[in-house]
């Protein structure tokens, strides 16, 4: 699957790897693993539609102190009917879009992605995640970005699938735009 390192089970640690040139993600994970110290450069090489850290289906994962430099992604794998999914998606950290539960996000550094630095899509089982204390530079699209409606269907889903509130805590983070095209927030 072009990942660098995917991983699942309860309790796991990830820590202190260096990961570079991979086809696709750096990390990605399920479950409440705390990932933490890692460096990851130059991700998404061959399939575009990624991150240098990526996560789904979490209660309780923490992922602390990473580094991540140069996510290549481009919209090579997006719906061409889709004018939104027609940003560059080779963001940093990507928050999945099934269950996102409690999560903490906090003291990674994250520059020079051809996507965001942080992107959270929400979902109607979203609750209780934090975003607090990163550093975002440079990131083509924006230093942070959310979406509020789900393509999420499944259990806790209910129709339109669109969701009208969340209760994400974002505090103490850096952002730097790094040209006058880069936003520092972009929320759809």
């Amino acid at each position: 699957g072009y990942f660098g390192i995917r991983a699942s089970g309860l309790g796991s640690v990830i820590r202190k790897n260096t990961l570079s040139k991979m086809g696709y993600i750096g990390i990605v994970f399920s479950d409440n693993i705390l990932v933490e110290e890692n460096y990851i450069e130059d991700c998404c090489l061959t399939l575009t539609d990624g991150s240098g850290i990526a996560f789904d289906n979490v209660d309780g994962a923490i992922v602390r102190k990473n580094t991540i430099v140069r996510s290549t992604g481009n919209i090579e794998s997006c719906a061409l009917n889709f004018a939104e999914g027609q940003k560059p998606k080779g963001n940093g950290i990507y928050f999945g879009n099934i269950s996102l539960k409690n999560t903490l996000v906090t003291n990674n550094t994250v520059g020079m992605c051809n996507g965001s630095g942080i992107w959270v899509d929400h979902t109607m089982v979203s609750v209780g995640n934090k975003i607090t204390n990163n550093t975002l530079f440079g990131n083509t699209l924006c230093q942070i970005g959310f979406s509020d409606y789900s393509n999420y269907n499944g259990p806790g889903a209910t129709s339109p699938y669109i969701v009208t509130s969340y209760n994400d805590v974002v505090t103490g983070n850096i952002l730097y735009s790094t040209s006058s095209s880069q936003l520092c927030m972009y929320h759809i």
